[in-house]
């Protein structure tokens, strides 16, 4: 908890601290680190910093093709091995190792990797401030919106780098002619800020350049950095060319490029107008060097919005939902068989009906298809649909309010196309977060209409669908589960602008989705399949960057919205603290925490039941979603998690073991002594430390058993469950079994004459001298509370999440739509009363019997 409060509020301090482990000799050959000896030295851990920048690195990346290389060509010769039949051999020896070594390093690396994506997708958010030395191990794994596509930022770099170099890692100086150009403060602020030299080169990273860009674009005006290597090109423009015997000029600085250009320009034009080849040759130079101005130009001025893969991922699912609203919603009016056509709009109003008879012959209808396919559709084929429909008509109602959500979704494309350019980041985050927010309030206007409309057309329709009528509701109820789909894929993209999926979740959500009764877990949309999350929750960092008016807290209550700005506070508060080293405050501020989101998560679950009516209402959902109304299970975790019962459940029973064993040892010298003569002090001390050592010896290992009672109690408890639902989790039940019957097989003895006694005085015939009757009525009254508390515990308490299911049903399970059980049913339910008879009338017996033969013991 201590690492992972400091990764959340001082993320950039990791950045240097290497806590990433290594995995072995071979992923420290690959990424050139030292490895670790039998002395102790070596490197086991990488840092974020250090792992970004060597994994990016040309050289890592030569290393790793060449391992990728050798792992196909050792597959391949195995490969053409076994078809001679080979598979024993030197060389084959040597393949497999070559192999298995081979994936077992690419295994590690992609495990490394792994853990420092997860490390950066828990910790990033886009509205972070971070300091240009500190950001670009963050920085590497987000993503932006980048020529309408989403890359990498690392990718971008580079790519622009080698744009404007020429050279994914280009060798700059401040050497020739530009030297002259340049101040004697602007040369001093180039050095010291940018680290260029005169002389020699020096190598940068494209991370390193594309961060110098962003950070000082002023300064690079004078440097040169831009490729030029072309002879002509620079002779033309006028530009140095190297002196005989040096190294070619390859780079030019902007401001150079642009004073030779208008130099040239005049000069060129006039000459045109007398051109001959030579100088259209020397112009075409010209406009190419202005072109690479330009680049630059734009280039310099981009500062990145690093929004994360998961919220690309989202926005990805919100288009193909957003192509399907619209494929089903102008289902009825695409351009079908005419026969078929006519049977399926029997039932369908006649504005469908207008629609599809004019779908061939007017021109918006018949472009309306490819617009359809693209999921943009123009104002003139929206009026064209809107003319075929009746005023104030539920249809009509539906496309208009499916209009405002196009031009809704437009103006959230339009945002996210301007996400790369002039402006800070938290000003364009805002602007996405706004139109996302203006996309969601269309998306859920849509939503009562299109519901109100479906019930409307049940009603109408007969209780036996024909054909056509079934044709015409199932239009009407894909068109619903479309728009539903829509609707939580436009939520779950608000939470992840600011969560990559990584998150801690931390109070309950006010959305539909996740408390839906007929939600569905995944969406089919143009034969692509895909998982919708409809999360119930809300991460820390939507709670601590998101839009709390226009956001994902738009639907909550205002006292909840006004009590977020409070928390935030009271969060900034205790990393204040923590950054501080202030232990009082922080304990101070973290429990006005806890306390301030307990009472907030009060007033969000009395919403959240408000937000679908009642017969749409998953009850189970919404119980097993709520936050704790009182911190008990907390307190029990937390316990369970100090007193670590499992690992007391090893360590007793191992002492235990290692003093039975010297129990042992004992009682083989106390036989051997008794065979000798004149061995009575012998036997005396082996008798007596054999007694000793095998109770303490059986008292350690019934205390292990008791700390592994505890434990399983103490998690069946926390979980509502016994922990049995994997081999991980079963496998402690045997152990613990072992331990119990351990114990009892030692007593044996005692333990059959206990049992005998008690199941004589406790069952129902017999006789027993030994007990009286007031011995025998007690555990009688024992036995039948005993069966009751069984009873309620096989056929009334729920098992799992929200109110459960029982163990036992009392009455036979019936299909649904079925009036009566089926014959297997009954079947099934009188076999399951047989058992429970059986079990509660032989199980008590076998409970109290011990106890009972203990008493009269």
């Amino acid at each position: 908890s201590e690492i992972l409060f400091s990764w959340i509020v001082e993320p950039e301090i990791w950045n240097d601290v290497p806590f990433l482990p290594l995995g072995g000799t071979e992923v420290c050959r690959m990424l050139d680190l030292p490895a670790p000896d039998a002395s102790g030295n070596g490197r086991t851990h990488i840092s974020p910093r250090e792992f970004s920048e060597t994994f990016n690195s040309v050289s890592f990346q030569t290393r790793y093709g060449e391992s990728l290389q050798e792992l196909e060509n050792a597959e391949t010769a195995l490969r053409s091995l076994r078809e001679k039949g080979i598979r024993s051999g030197s060389e084959f020896a040597r393949l497999t190792e070559t192999r298995q070594v081979s994936l077992e390093t690419k295994k590690k690396l992609e495990t490394l990797e792994n853990r420092y994506v997860t490390w950066l997708r828990l910790i990033s958010s886009p509205v972070r401030n971070l300091t240009p030395e500190h950001d670009s191990a963050l920085r590497d794994s987000a993503h932006i919106q980048y020529m309408g596509q989403p890359v990498t930022v690392s990718y971008l770099s580079q790519n622009l780098i080698f744009m404007f170099c020429g050279s994914y890692e280009p060798e700059l100086s401040l050497r020739g002619a530009v030297l002259e150009k340049i101040s004697a403060e602007e040369l001093a602020e180039i050095r010291e800020k940018l680290q260029i030299p005169d002389q020699p080169t020096r190598k940068f990273t494209s991370a390193e350049l594309y961060a110098a860009l962003r950070e000082f674009p002023q300064l690079w005006k004078h440097v040169p950095f831009i490729y030029f290597a072309n002879t002509e090109m620079r002779r033309v423009l006028g530009l140095p060319t190297a002196p005989e015997g040096e190294a070619p000029y390859i780079y030019a600085a902007p401001l150079e490029i642009l004073t030779a250009i208008q130099e040239k320009q005049t000069a060129f034009q006039d000459a045109l107008k007398n051109a001959d080849q030579q100088t259209v040759l020397e112009m075409e130079h010209l406009e190419m060097a202005l072109q690479v101005y330009c680049y630059w130009l734009d280039g310099k001025f981009l500062e990145s919005v690093p929004l994360g893969q998961e919220f690309y991922t989202k926005f990805t699912e919100l288009s193909d939902c957003w192509h399907g609203v619209l494929h089903h919603a102008m289902g009825p009016s695409q351009p079908l068989d005419v026969q078929l056509l006519t049977v399926m709009l029997q039932r369908a109003p006649a504005t469908f009906q207008k629609m599809a008879m004019g779908w061939r012959n007017i021109s918006p209808a018949v472009e309306l298809n490819s617009a359809l396919a693209s999921g943009r559709i123009s104002s003139e084929q929206w009026d064209f649909l809107l003319t075929c429909m009746e005023k104030d008509s539920p249809e009509r109602t539906l496309f208009e309010a499916l209009r405002r959500t196009a031009k809704a979704f437009d103006a959230l494309r339009a945002a996210l196309d301007r996400s790369v350019g002039p402006g800070t980041s938290e000003e364009r985050i805002a602007l996405i977060s706004k139109k996302l927010a203006e996309l969601r309030a269309s998306a859920d206007e849509i939503l009562p209409s299109l519901d109100a409309w479906c019930r409307s057309a049940r009603a109408k329709l007969p209780e036996t669908l024909s054909e056509t009528d079934a044709e015409w509701y199932s239009w009407l109820v894909v068109s619903r589960v479309s728009m539903r789909n829509f609707a939580a894929c436009t939520a779950a993209l608000q939470y992840s602008l600011f969560d990559e999926d990584q998150g801690i979740c931390i109070l309950p959500a006010v959305e539909r989705t996740p408390l839906d009764r007929d939600r569905t877990e995944s969406v089919q949309v143009f034969g692509k399949s895909f998982e919708l999350h409809a999360q119930p929750w809300v991460s820390l960092n939507a709670l601590r960057f998101g839009d709390l008016e226009n956001g994902f807290a738009k639907n909550w209550p205002e006292s909840a919205r006004t009590e977020m700005l409070v928390i935030r506070g009271t969060f900034q508060a205790m990393a204040n603290a923590w950054k501080g080293n202030d232990p009082e405050k922080f304990r101070s501020a973290s429990v006005q925490f806890a306390a301030q989101l307990s009472e907030t998560a009060g007033v969000l679950d009395a919403a959240r039941s408000q937000v679908l009516p009642p017969e749409e209402l998953d009850e189970d959902a919404l119980t097993s979603t709520l936050y704790p109304a009182d911190d008990s299970k907390m307190k029990l975790e937390t316990a369970y998690s100090r007193l670590r019962p499992f690992t007391w459940a090893w360590i007793l029973p191992f002492a235990g073991m290692l003093i039975l064993g010297a129990s042992s040892v004992f009682e083989l010298l106390l036989r051997k002594a008794e065979k000798e003569p004149d061995s009575e002090m012998s036997v005396s001390v082996f008798r007596r430390f054999g007694n000793l050592s095998f109770w303490m010896g059986l008292s350690l290992l019934s205390a292990g058993v008791l700390a592994s009672t505890a434990g399983l109690t103490l998690r069946s408890m926390i979980m509502n469950r016994a922990p049995v639902t994997n081999m991980f989790e079963t496998i402690v039940f045997v152990a613990w079994s072992a331990g119990v019957f351990g114990i009892a097989l030692t007593f044996r003895t005692t333990f059959a004459r206990m049992v005998s006694l008690g199941w004589a005085s406790v069952k129902f015939t017999g006789k027993n001298e030994l007990s009286s009757s007031a011995f025998r009525g007690t555990f009688w009254t024992l036995r039948i509370l005993t069966a009751a508390f069984l009873f309620w515990v096989l056929c009334f308490y729920g098992l799992g999440s929200g109110s459960g299911y029982t163990a036992i049903h009392l009455t036979p399970a019936c299909a649904v739509g079925a009036a009566f059980p089926s014959l297997s049913a009954w079947i099934e339910w009188f076999s399951g009363i047989l058992m429970l008879a059986a079990f509660l009338w032989w199980a008590p017996l076998f409970i109290l019997a011990p106890v009972a033969g203990a008493f009269l013991c």
